[in-house]
């Protein structure tokens, strides 16, 4: 699979991420996926998932790597370069123009470079909330 149609979930009830371990249905359902060793390695969908569903956070990724070779995903809170600009950034991505931006502090978008250079993930704005403390992103 291209690393640029992966997703990530974030569950707030539960406070974790999921990478690998889920499914969304045709129907737009997000479900954990459990391999159970009785069942010989095959994939079952925890359904008493489907109910807490619709306040999970589906992230995409967006292909791109930091210098540390780790994967870049919407919602990642970066330290960088971009343009003229060094500092802090949200990874954010525009949906109607399904195009990935930096978003730095005061709301301004930067753009998503083919291969950022000089790009280290700090964490997540899920994860790691407070990396946004003193951000207008800070909610």
């Amino acid at each position: 699979m291209q690393d640029r149609l992966k997703s990530r979930v974030w569950d707030p009830q539960k406070k974790t991420m999921h990478y690998n371990d889920f499914v969304i249905t045709s129907t737009g359902y997000i479900a954990k996926v459990e391999t159970h060793m009785e069942a010989l390695g095959k994939f079952i969908i925890d359904q008493t998932n489907l109910e807490s569903d619709k306040k999970m956070i589906v992230m995409q990724c967006s292909g791109r790597f930091d210098d540390k070779k780790q994967l870049i995903y919407e919602g990642d809170i970066v330290n960088g370069h971009c343009g003229v600009y060094w500092g802090k950034m949200l990874v954010v991505r525009d949906e109607e123009k399904a195009a990935f931006y930096f978003k730095k502090n005061k709301g301004k978008l930067l753009p998503f470079v083919s291969d950022p250079m000089f790009v280290e993930i700090l964490g997540n704005k899920y994860e790691n909330p407070e990396l946004l403390e003193g951000t207008d992103e800070n909610q």
